[in-house]
């Protein structure tokens, strides 16, 4: 008997983009669920949906609009949460997929006891055009191999626009809130239960401005607050620590989570320097503070600290 899938979209304002996505999305047959969460926007976003909605009497269109806006995560988490087929997908609503997307990835799914799968990512400008291809790989083998392949390249995160069982899903997803690439903690949770399929036949298609960027101040009051109320150290702390603390790490990815970690602390300043007065000192208080926050929160070792490269490289 064929599973059906569930797809997640969490939206704002993207009205002149969302007919694609969604009609993209429904060549695939197995979608019997369509969970829309419009974050309180401000343009014609849920009269389009409503009115999609009507060229497809076999799909159940789950519609909400909130009257306030919550942040992308709690979208994200309340599509997942309000799903209930079999398995489960997000798409933004300014992205859209190659055709059958979902129903190629299933085809691998049925036939596997455990794991997910995803396609290749195609990134494009705002206008369309292509920015930039990543072939997904498989992240396979042991817990410490799939980890180890993540951590290479975790940025982008194009995994979580694949497929996935939904009960899979629900502890993971507690991994998301507002701050920048908590999905990756959710990949590792996810990680954690099987491996990570890749179909190169697949493909999704993100818009993404070359210029966006979550470590601006501009962009995040969050990355804001660490500057002016806290410490950049607090940068995803609790989150990570969380993580290292729930799954069995080696020493080798222990490492290379913390090398990530520093790096990103690294963006913060670059992206952000006219907060900091004097940049040498507060990145030295930064790693002082992290060292401290760290080792209250985790079993991490001075030997495993003093290999961070905590020099400023730009």
């Amino acid at each position: 008997m064929a599973r059906f899938i569930s797809l997640g979209m969490p939206n704002y304002n993207n009205t002149s983009m969302i007919e694609q996505a969604v009609q993209s999305a429904l060549t695939s047959k197995r979608i019997k669920q369509l969970v829309f969460f419009d974050n309180s926007s401000t343009d014609d976003s849920l009269s389009v949906i409503q009115h999609i909605a009507e060229d497809y009497p076999d799909v159940n269109f789950a519609i909400h609009k909130r009257d306030s806006n919550l942040g992308a995560a709690e979208n994200f988490k309340d599509v997942y949460l309000n799903s209930s087929e079999y398995y489960f997908a997000w798409l933004a609503t300014d992205d859209y997929v190659c055709d059958g997307y979902y129903d190629k990835l299933a085809e691998v799914l049925d036939n596997s006891d455990e794991g997910f799968c995803a396609g290749a990512t195609i990134f494009l400008h705002p206008d369309g055009q292509q920015r930039a291809a990543r072939s997904n790989r498989p992240l396979s083998g042991k817990w410490h191999c799939r980890l180890n392949s993540f951590l290479t390249d975790p940025c982008e995160n194009q995994w979580c626009y694949g497929l996935f069982r939904r009960e899979q899903v629900a502890t993971a997803i507690l991994s998301l809130n507002d701050r920048p690439v908590s999905d990756w903690f959710m990949m590792m949770r996810l990680l954690n239960q099987g491996e990570f399929q890749f179909r190169a036949d697949c493909q999704v298609y993100r818009r993404k401005s070359a210029t966006q960027n979550y470590f601006s101040a501009a962009n995040s009051p969050f990355i804001y607050r660490l500057f002016h109320e806290t410490s950049p150290a607090e940068f995803l702390m609790d989150s990570m620590a969380e993580v290292i603390n729930e799954l069995q790490f080696s020493d080798a990815n222990l490492l290379a989570l913390l090398k990530l970690y520093v790096r990103k602390i690294m963006e913060l300043f670059r992206y952000n320097s006219h907060l900091v007065t004097d940049r040498t000192s507060a990145i030295l208080k930064t790693q002082s503070d992290f060292e401290v926050m760290i080792k209250e929160r985790a079993a991490i070792s001075d030997t495993l600290l003093s290999q961070l490269d905590w020099s400023y490289p730009w």
